[in-house]
């Protein structure tokens, strides 16, 4: 999640925004709402491609591994070999789809959510899920 937490905290930094303290009487430019939304639609159709991608591979993979398997079926140590390569290979591929597949979810109702709101509405938003999201887990991680 680290390209939306970029995009989040460079529209932040943009509007001067570190917290919901600080954005009293502040009136947020539109314009910047409409870089936010330009960013996350690019970013959203990059990981739709790289989401499609990835789950054609799993399955070339999986398939790959079940051919290995069948082909090996005579020989018990190189089918345990085959098989645990492979299942151990899709699980880390499935780990990481699904961090993307998370990443993507936030993107597609963080654009439908802003899309309505005033723009300083959408600042509120985009910093509440930040913090929550974003400066837990940095703080969290530099313990």
């Amino acid at each position: 999640m680290s390209t939306l937490k970029n995009i989040f905290k460079k529209y932040l930094d943009e509007s001067k925004i570190s917290d919901l303290g600080s954005m009293g009487g502040q009136q947020q430019a539109p314009s910047n709402t409409n870089t936010l939304k330009e960013r996350l639609i690019k970013q959203s159709k990059f990981n739709n491609s790289i989401l499609i991608i990835s789950i054609v591979l799993l399955c070339i993979l999986f398939f790959l591994g079940v051919y290995f398997a069948i082909y090996y079926r005579d020989e018990p140590t190189t089918m345990s070999v085959v098989l645990g390569g492979s299942i151990f290979s899709l699980l880390g591929i499935i780990v990481w789809l699904r961090k993307l597949w998370a990443e993507k979810n936030l993107m597609d109702v963080s654009l439908a959510i802003i899309e309505d709101l005033p723009p300083e509405e959408a600042a509120k938003y985009i910093l509440i899920i930040y913090d929550k999201m974003f400066r837990k887990k940095s703080t969290e991680d530099n313990s």
